[in-house]
């Protein structure tokens, strides 16, 4: 992020500060949550269900939790180990992340940010992560864009889970066509070569911060370039789980 983008950031956070507060949400007027949404949009959040593979968080139509791995994570294991989430890439939440990718407001990636990192400190983790790194994107789309979202959702959580942010340590280095709609395939196929490691690691745990988990791909790529640079273990922290492939198998 561009120091330009972060004074325009800062900036608009002080102007919300000597506006009526508003949800960053809905934009309505009303008293606000200490996780910085309204009561109204809270509620609308749909949690990830109890029934989800353990390795992707992919839910399954079923009410029961289950230890079972989805087809695909059974076939192919990704590289990351876990996917931590806030909930299901519907309504609010999809709503929410919209306007983050499109309109961010320092209110919003930090309210976002927040309750992401809510779960994240109270995860049972085997061994905690000690460093934070967010999915990069490619230079010029950053120029395009004057900002990363998931950059700013890292950045939240470093400081709120009180560990080191690694902002710049992925890089991608080819640009990539847009990933929606795309098969986890093709997907894959437009990330081979697409990102890299710009030091070396130590075995670190890395939380791995992105909006979005759909297919997986862009995660997975992440995580196999950050082990490749030395990491001991991946896991990934996504705002939402999109349940665009409800079919275990």
């Amino acid at each position: 992020m561009s120091w330009f983008s972060i004074l325009r950031h800062e900036a608009a956070g002080l102007l919300e500060l000597l506006l009526p507060e508003c949800c960053p949400v809905c934009a309505h007027p009303a008293a606000l949550h200490p996780e910085g949404l309204c009561c109204t949009c809270l509620k609308q959040i749909a949690l990830l269900p109890a029934s989800h593979c353990p390795r992707c968080s992919l839910p399954y139509s079923g009410f029961v939790a289950t230890g079972h791995l989805c087809g695909r994570c059974s076939r192919q294991p990704p590289a990351f180990s876990e996917v931590i989430t806030i909930g299901l890439y519907q309504g609010t939440l999809q709503t929410a992340i919209q306007r983050l990718k499109n309109h961010p407001r320092p209110t919003l990636d930090r309210a976002l940010g927040g309750m992401l990192a809510d779960n994240i400190r109270q995860h049972a983790f085997t061994t905690h992560p000690n460093l934070v790194v967010p999915v990069p994107l490619h230079p010029k789309r950053l120029r395009q864009r004057g900002f990363n979202q998931s950059g700013l959702l890292a950045r939240e959580i470093a400081r709120r889970c009180r560990l080191p942010l690694a902002g710049s340590l992925l890089t991608r280095i080819k640009p990539t066509p847009a990933q929606q709609g795309l098969s986890a395939s093709k997907r894959l196929q437009n990330l081979r070569g697409a990102l890299t490691a710009n030091r070396r690691l130590d075995g670190e745990h890395v939380l791995l911060v992105d909006d979005v988990l759909t297919t997986g791909a862009t995660a997975d790529a992440c995580a196999k370039t950050l082990i490749k640079a030395g990491a001991g273990l991946v896991t990934v922290a996504v705002l939402a789980r999109a349940q665009r492939y409800l079919n275990p198998v």
